[in-house]
């Protein structure tokens, strides 16, 4: 029992048994007090040369000692703050599923509202599709031809011709053959319109 009191007190002084606070960490303590206690144990031992049961007997004992005082202990500041961590992630888990439905709900909006944008031709209107369609497309004289007395004339004008680019870079984006568009307006004209 003194043997044991002895070698765990030089354990946890780091192997400085003068209090000095000069040794090293206990874990290196601990290490090489297991490599030390096989050097002892085995060094002599020849290689194929059976082990005495006095030396089994040791080995066994002392290293179980050693294994004793090394137990698995979660850091001070986890421990103090596990409950808090607990409850933050117990909160963060609720509302992962709130997220996930919102996100539903808005992929299946979309969905619906460009399944309603039936293409770029129609979300302008025939007259609008005419004036880009022809041979040399004028953005200036373009608007000077549209009627935007008020605000509420031009924002409706910009949604649609946004709507229309929309469905055109989806188009496009998709690589869809049959362009919205038609064949009547270049890539080009396209751009122009876009800027």
């Amino acid at each position: 029992m003194e043997l044991m009191k002895e070698r765990f007190a030089k354990l946890l002084l780091g192997e400085d048994m003068s209090g000095g606070g000069k040794g090293v960490s206990s874990t290196l303590a601990l290490s090489n007090a297991i490599t030390n206690l096989a050097a002892s144990v085995f060094g002599e031992q020849w290689c194929l040369e059976p082990m005495s049961a006095e030396r089994k007997a040791r080995w066994r004992k002392e290293v179980d000692w050693l294994l004793s005082i090394m137990v698995t202990r979660q850091r001070a500041d986890l421990l103090m703050n596990n409950p808090a961590l607990r409850k933050l992630d117990g909160m963060l888990i609720f509302q992962k599923e709130s997220v996930r439905q919102v996100l539903k709900a808005a992929m299946a909006i979309n969905g619906e509202v460009l399944a309603e944008m039936q293409n770029g031709r129609a979300s302008l209107g025939d007259s609008i599709y005419r004036s880009i369609t022809v041979e040399f497309f004028d953005p200036k004289q373009f608007l000077s031809t549209l009627y935007l007395s008020t605000e509420h004339k031009i924002l409706e004008m910009k949604n649609r011709i946004e709507a229309s680019i929309v469905i055109w870079k989806r188009k496009t984006y998709n690589k869809d053959a049959k362009s919205s568009w038609g064949s009547a307006v270049s890539i080009e004209k396209r751009e122009q319109f876009e800027e």
